[in-house]
């Protein structure tokens, strides 16, 4: 009978540790925390290709660069800069939208932002962008 105790007991035990893992693991703020802050900076998404209109020489060009990368475990960003220091974009991904993590992977951003969780234009460069995703 002591076994039956002491079975349960741990079945409890693992099922409380497994139940904690995945939400902790499930829980992934970055998104959410840049939005807030996006929001309170008055920046707004882009959800297609006319909100980065300013992109446009750059992506004809193939002149975007990256300025700054972040990994947050689960989400990654990448700050992306024109050609003039005019503007910046910040990107950010995650396993269900394509990946940034190469240079020549940036026009995505471009051609289909509405892909990706948080793509936000800053023009002119003001630095919210920069604290909006330095902050997580």
């Amino acid at each position: 009978m002591k076994w039956l105790l002491a079975l349960v007991a741990l079945t409890a035990v693992a099922s409380v540790g497994v139940a904690a893992k995945v939400v902790i693991d499930n829980r992934d703020p970055v998104p959410g925390d840049t939005l807030r802050c996006l929001r309170r900076s008055g920046l707004e998404l882009a959800r297609g290709n006319d909100a980065l209109g300013v992109m446009r020489p750059d992506v004809a060009a193939k002149t975007l660069r990256v300025v700054r990368r972040w990994d947050w475990g689960r989400t990654a960003g990448v700050l992306i800069a024109g050609s003039r220091n005019d503007y910046v974009t910040l990107a950010l991904w995650s396993g269900d939208s394509p990946s940034l993590a190469t240079a020549a992977s940036l026009v995505r951003v471009y051609d289909r932002p509405s892909a990706f969780p948080v793509v936000a234009v800053e023009a002119p460069d003001n630095g919210a962008l920069r604290r909006c995703a330095a902050r997580n």
